[in-house]
């Protein structure tokens, strides 16, 4: 039971850490971030909401002055209750970069719509970053955060002798193009956390972590997901981090012969890893819901409750396949080689017989001798984001160009299964 209460300690202190985090923030006056929302609102003048720099490279300007709205309106007298009802322009005919421009310059007459469901961790982060930095400034920061991180993990996958998963981010870092997912407030906070989590969990392996450490580091990581998160990529928080841990733990069992390791121990951990992480995302939400309805009214909470059904089920067209498949083809359609694929069912069947064959591989031409069962952990490791996928499919099938991303560490679990799964791994002994 200590493990447990030692990760509900830690999820208990994230959340207190992030709540005073958001009220510091809100404490920060108008005057300190003027100057630096001016020129921010000069950057997004002219702009589309949803300009491509290429054609598959979309600059999300929609998502991101949304929330430097938010940022903005944080009110240093009132510094809790502004920073959980998190208002937005919304009113008139103006988009959301046009609104934000007008916010800034004092000329905004409409009215303002409140995002309370979120906690919006990167808005009360981007108030501030204003003190510092104008728009321009933040996303280079953000850029290089993502960059630094990426070499330093690469580097600590190579010190430990990962190679092929240090070549395989390499190769997916391109191909999910985690440059624009890095300048854009939306999208780059799971990025970075993912990262920097999968380079704390190395170090913490290397220092004999034991699991009452990752119980707590999941928990944690649940908390600080779900208060920076905006329903983006939140399961790579877990995924590549956790991806990560199980190779790490591999190696150290290297010498240790197949038939005395415990696949069914390895499953429960990943379990309980997995469990702390989720138990801790799905209470952070439920606080905020929790505190809005006793901030702002019972109504508050209905509509939260409906604006999450909405997520769920919604009233996207589809044809005749339904959101279900439309969230799962959409995602997938943005990864090549399925992205060749232009049919909606053709894009599943084509993932589904990839999957299979690879499950096929390795079930044929796996060494002689004993099998490590444990890896099968990774393709159900891959099969994660499907099922958000699935349970948010409205959502899922309307923002796939930014949710896809979290299919990263799928690919990079299957290839690795591949891998390892035929026997290409030099550090292996077989007894």
């Amino acid at each position: 039971m200590k493990k447990y209460f030692t990760a509900a300690a830690a999820a208990l202190i994230c959340f207190i850490c992030c709540l005073g985090f958001t009220l510091a923030c809100a404490l920060v006056p108008h005057a300190a971030i003027s100057a630096n929302a001016l020129k921010s609102a000069d950057y997004y003048d002219g702009r589309e909401l949803f300009e491509h720099i290429n054609c598959s490279d979309i600059t999300d300007n929609y998502a991101d002055t949304i929330w430097l709205s938010i940022a903005y309106r944080f009110d240093s007298a009132h510094p809790l209750s502004s920073a959980m009802k998190a208002e937005f322009p919304s009113g008139g005919d103006m988009n959301a970069s046009d609104a934000f421009i007008s916010l800034v310059k004092d000329e905004y007459d409409g009215s303002f719509a409140d995002y309370s469901r979120y906690w919006h961790g990167t808005a009360s982060l981007l108030r501030l970053l204003f003190v510092f930095f104008d728009v321009w400034g933040m996303k280079i920061l953000s850029l290089a955060a993502v960059v630094t991180l990426s070499v330093i993990y690469i580097i600590l996958l190579i010190k430990r002798r990962q190679y092929a998963l240090s070549i395989v981010y390499v190769l997916l870092f391109a191909l999910f193009r985690l440059w624009n997912a890095a300048v854009c407030f939306e999208y780059a906070p799971c990025v970075i956390f993912a990262l920097l989590f999968s380079i704390i969990i190395m170090k913490a392996h290397r220092r004999g972590a034991g699991e009452t450490f990752y119980m707590a580091f999941f928990a944690a990581a649940g908390i600080l997901t779900c208060y920076f998160d905006f329903l983006t990529t939140e399961t790579l928080t877990f995924t590549l981090p956790f991806l990560t841990l199980f190779l790490c733990r591999r190696e150290s069992s290297a010498q240790i012969s197949i038939p005395e390791r415990a696949p069914a121990a390895e499953l429960l951990f990943t379990v309980k890893c997995g469990g702390a992480w989720f138990c801790s995302y799905a209470f952070m939400f439920a606080a905020k819901w929790g505190i809005s309805a006793v901030m702002f009214g019972g109504s508050t909470l209905s509509e939260t409750m409906a604006d999450a059904a909405l997520r769920i089920s919604g009233n996207i067209p589809q044809e005749v396949y339904g959101e279900t498949i439309g969230a799962l083809a959409n995602n997938l359609g943005e990864l090549f080689p399925i992205s060749l694929i232009s049919s909606t069912p053709g894009r599943i069947i084509a993932a589904a017989v990839l999957f299979i064959l690879i499950l096929c591989a390795v079930y044929l031409f796996r060494p002689e001798g004993d099998f490590d069962y444990s890896l099968l952990l990774l393709p159900a490791l891959a099969l994660i984001p499907a099922a958000r996928y699935v349970l948010l499919r409205s959502h899922s099938c309307l923002h796939y160009f930014f949710t896809y991303r979290a299919l990263l560490p799928s690919a990079a679990a299957l290839i690795l299964f591949l891998i390892l799964g035929l026997g290409f791994d030099h550090r292996r002994k077989r007894r």
